[in-house]
């Protein structure tokens, strides 16, 4: 009778081993001598399971302890233990999934996966993925009208509300409308100081951004071939006179929040009357350009 976790070793008669018999009783069928029997018990060979596992695919490592102590993959592990695996993704990497024997430990992306009881042999594998990049939505728009705005990222085109990877730097460029300029820039609510560029750049993107840019009219500075321009009357009504315009192209009429509400084509005449019924009652601003460019500006209201 063997003690708990003990079995027969083997049998021995007057020194003699009894091959073949590891059971439990001897039996001698007709005694005819002196006998000795003696029994030696062993522990019982506790059972084993193969324990390998791997990486698919690299970027990172696994490993394994039993019991605290490492163990190589294809090491055989007494059944009952407690493995534990670990995985070391490399740098922008994380665990996508574990595996035991082909099938998926679902919800577990952690970087240990833990077989508390073994009771068969076990293959385990682990896969990483690439982190997914940071985002931020980045919005951009024009301040009421008078021209567009555009951005880029690393030269390629974005749309307003486009997400953004972290870190990236935007450049938003301003297209005024003829006769209009840069007012001010916003970015997230605040006034770029400083900064009344057609350009504005965003370096190092850090968070959510929202990006604004406002025009306004061109108050250019008048020169000789237009510093004698007149408007009158003023105030007007149905008609406007206008006088030394010099080689001016064109007359330009704009309200008081920034819209260009009427143009009106010169010939090489040196004065026009100007048909003005069809603007509304108010205040205008009234500029002439000439053939380079140049402009002169007056105020003007119409009763």
């Amino acid at each position: 009778t063997p003690a708990d976790d003990y079995q027969v070793k083997e049998w021995k008669v007057n020194t003699e081993v009894i091959t073949d018999n590891t059971e439990l009783t001897y039996t001698i069928e007709n005694l005819d001598a002196d006998a000795t029997v003696t029994v030696e018990f062993e522990t019982i060979p506790a059972t084993t399971y193969a324990v390998t596992f791997s990486v698919v695919d690299e970027n990172g490592t696994i490993a394994a302890t039993v019991d605290g102590t490492a163990i190589e993959s294809g090491d055989e592990v007494v059944e009952g233990s407690e493995e534990v695996f670990t995985a070391t993704p490399a740098d922008d990497y994380q665990v996508k999934e574990w595996k035991v024997n082909t099938e998926v430990i679902t919800d577990n992306t952690e970087l240990t996966y833990t077989i508390e009881n073994l009771d068969a042999d076990a293959t385990v594998t682990v896969e990483f993925e690439a982190i997914p990049a940071t985002t931020y939505a980045v919005t951009f728009s024009v301040v009421g009208t008078n021209g567009t705005i555009a951005a880029t990222v690393d030269g390629v085109a974005i749309e307003s509300g486009a997400e953004v990877e972290e870190g990236s730097d935007i450049v938003f460029t301003a297209t005024p409308a003829d006769e209009y300029e840069v007012k001010e820039w916003m970015l997230d609510g605040d006034i770029v100081v400083g900064n009344t560029s057609n350009e504005l750049t965003i370096s190092d993107l850090q968070g959510v951004s929202e990006v604004t840019v406002e025009f306004k009219v061109i108050v250019g500075i008048e020169t000789s071939s237009l510093s004698n321009f007149t408007a009158y009357p003023n105030p007007f009504t149905n008609t406007m006179t206008i006088d030394n315009v010099g080689n001016a192209s064109r007359v330009i009429f704009i309200n008081l929040i920034g819209q260009q509400v009427k143009v009106v084509n010169l010939t090489d005449s040196n004065s026009a009357e100007i048909s003005t019924d069809d603007l509304l009652s108010g205040v205008y601003l009234v500029t002439i350009v000439d053939n380079q460019g140049q402009k002169a500006v007056r105020k003007m209201i119409k009763r």
